[in-house]
């Protein structure tokens, strides 16, 4: 059985300055007898399957936050696939996205949420309610078309 990575929260500096938030998962690379591209395949997909399921859990007043979201798969320093899943852009004028996942006070609307089920911890929420189906993304490697000649 593969081993699953672990969840970890990018808090950096410029992370905090630009008031975005990113969920890493890394640690794919002991799975075994898998291809490169599988991997990047499984990686893709357990990155648009977090998209879709934590999208329920952000606020949705007015859809902006939502629309910023965006995932990225890449290759780390020490060579391994990771996917990450953020929220937020500045330049838009979404520069709130940790204050509300953080639930922090500033700005003070980001406390009414208009959408149940939806506010704070957003990332957390979405990655317990999709963690299962990407195990089994994960679990069936072998059948990703990343393995298909």
């Amino acid at each position: 059985m593969p081993k699953f990575g672990s969840v970890k929260f990018a808090r950096g500096e410029e992370e905090a300055r630009e008031a975005t938030q990113h969920l890493l998962v890394h640690g794919f690379e002991r799975i075994r007898d898998a291809t490169e591209d599988q991997i990047w395949d499984a990686a893709e997909l357990s990155a648009e399957y977090l998209h879709a399921v934590t999208n329920q859990f952000v606020p949705k007043k007015t859809g902006a936050l939502r629309e910023t979201g965006q995932t990225t798969v890449y290759k780390n320093k020490k060579g391994n696939i990771v996917f990450e899943l953020s929220y937020g852009d500045p330049a838009s004028g979404v520069d709130y996205a940790m204050y509300v996942h953080e639930n922090k006070p500033t700005p003070p609307a980001a406390k009414n949420y208009t959408t149940p089920g939806t506010g704070p911890y957003y990332l957390i929420n979405g990655w317990n309610a999709a963690k299962d189906n990407i195990q089994d993304i994960w679990e069936n490697i072998d059948i990703i078309r990343g393995g298909e000649s």
